[in-house]
């Protein structure tokens, strides 16, 4: 089993930032490292070795320059939220797919991938980053579309009222 702690160095100059750097490619090879930012990194691997490294740290560091805090995995699990509706179309498919792509592009979303008749966006934006995914297919004669927003936090509900707000004023109708 792992041990993974958290470690920050106070570094007060450029000599201090090469040792603990040259110290980190020592120990490499040993132990998982995980740069965040100068003087701050993750260390990983069996509790001997990082005990060992501890003690090196500490004999090239003082004490009162050094916190280490013990990390584990959290206890929670959160699932994404996920919105959808469908939408009936009197457009043409390519018609409807140059509406979702003029959607997108307002939304800055970007393209990660596209399957027959469905697609999938990532948008990001200030409340937070969602995927949003769009599938046309035809039931009964008519023509709809799926929409689907997926992630976490408010970025959920602002993107999927922000599509259903478009979707409206080119005449799409919300399917029950």
């Amino acid at each position: 089993m792992w041990a993974i702690y958290l470690v920050i160095v106070e570094l007060s100059g450029d000599a201090d930032r090469k040792r603990l750097d040259y110290m980190m490619e020592k120990w490499e090879g040993l132990l998982k490292l995980r740069k965040l930012c100068s003087g701050v990194f993750i260390v990983a691997g069996s509790s001997a070795d990082v005990i060992k490294f501890f003690d090196d740290l500490l004999s090239r560091f003082s004490g009162d320059k050094v916190e280490i805090f013990k990390l584990s995995e959290p206890d929670i699990s959160l699932e994404p939220l996920t919105l959808e509706a469908l939408y009936e179309v009197t457009h043409l498919t390519g018609d409807v797919w140059s509406v979702i792509d003029f959607i997108m592009a307002k939304l800055k979303g970007a393209l990660i991938s596209s399957v027959g008749t469905s697609r999938t966006y990532r948008v990001k934006g200030r409340p937070g980053e969602v995927e949003v995914s769009f599938s046309l297919y035809e039931r009964d004669g008519r023509r709809l579309v799926k929409v689907e927003v997926r992630g976490y936090g408010k970025a959920v509900p602002s993107v999927f009222n922000k599509i259903s707000n478009e979707l409206s004023y080119v005449g799409v109708v919300k399917h029950e």
